[in-house]
């Protein structure tokens, strides 16, 4: 039993480390790291386009699954190609999410407005932000992307750093 728990601690310590090393990775190649999840990505699709293409060729009964692989594989050889497309779809279509959850907060803090709340003009502020964040992510999409990469590689980083203290301390009571 004290093995399993050996064992157990070495693949923690080992994680967390692994979990650091990530984050300086993502941190530091952020651009890089990028690139290589939509490369990723764009395989993952041109694979599921094959299968379908190929499921479609040995039993030709759903003739929509030829064209769903057709357009799986092209869409991902065309991501292979050019990442940074999927990279800006991606923050476009999040600025727009964004955009329009704003434009909602407008409307409601019109409605504070005439219920005479005396926070309206807080949430008009926050709306507003709302709305001129939106406006950013997606004229500046490809260094949005870039600082979101660096903020969760931050993030690993202080998350292992944290696993590997907190390794070490159990450790040192369990001895």
């Amino acid at each position: 039993m004290k093995d399993f728990f050996k064992d157990l601690w070495k693949d923690y310590l080992v994680s967390a480390i692994l979990t650091v090393v990530i984050g300086v990775l993502l941190t530091v190649f952020s651009s890089v790291a990028i690139d290589v999840v939509c490369i990723g990505i764009g395989a993952a699709a041109a694979v599921i386009g094959v299968i379908s293409v190929i499921r479609y060729l040995r039993k030709p009964e759903n003739r929509y699954e030829l064209l769903m692989g057709l357009v799986f594989a092209a869409t991902g050889v065309y991501i292979i190609c050019s990442p940074q497309t999927l990279q800006n779809l991606v923050a476009v279509v999040f600025g727009i999410l964004i955009l329009f959850h704003g434009i909602v907060d407008v409307q409601s803090t019109v409605k504070l407005y005439k219920a005479r709340d005396a926070l309206w003009p807080v949430a008009l502020v926050i709306s507003v932000l709302t709305i001129a964040a939106s406006v950013v992510l997606i004229c500046l999409r490809r260094q949005a992307v870039q600082t979101l990469a660096i903020v969760i590689g931050i993030m690993l980083i202080c998350e292992g750093l944290m696993d590997v203290w907190i390794a070490v301390k159990v450790r040192k009571l369990h001895e």
